[in-house]
């Protein structure tokens, strides 16, 4: 936290003020770059009806968006891959980033031209967030 704060220009005391910890800091992070990533995806969800058009376009909004974070997504793999850490993306914590994220999947297969069966269009979006992680 000393070091955000160094980086940031700011004190210590009011990094603590908005985030109680690293772990929600990184949840903000994580939150952000969701909010950003739900954006840059918009205008392929409104336009494209073709589902591998539609998933290959979220895919390289969502690649670039992420590429300036490469080598911080490294030191947070390491600690979300720990199945106890709060920021694992199946614990309790990460449950409303999880559904907003598989919920725009959803939205993603659902408005595809594409004949998929029942069973796999309840699947899918799941499947594809697993991809994606």
């Amino acid at each position: 936290m000393r070091t955000i704060a160094d980086e940031a220009g700011v004190a210590l005391g009011n990094t603590y003020y908005y985030f109680r910890s690293k772990d929600d800091l990184v949840h903000a992070f994580y939150e952000r770059l969701q909010s950003a990533q739900l954006a840059a995806s918009e205008s392929i969800l409104l336009t494209e009806k073709n589902l591998k058009n539609r998933l290959s376009g979220v895919i390289r909004a969502q690649l670039a968006l992420f590429a300036p974070y490469q080598r911080m997504f490294i030191s947070l793999f390491k600690i979300a891959a720990d199945p106890e850490s709060p920021l694992n993306p199946f614990h309790a914590e990460t449950k409303d980033l999880r559904e907003a994220c598989i919920s725009r999947y959803q939205e993603l297969v659902e408005g595809s031209s594409e004949k998929i069966s029942d069973d796999l269009r309840k699947e899918l979006p799941v499947l594809i967030w697993m991809y994606d992680l």
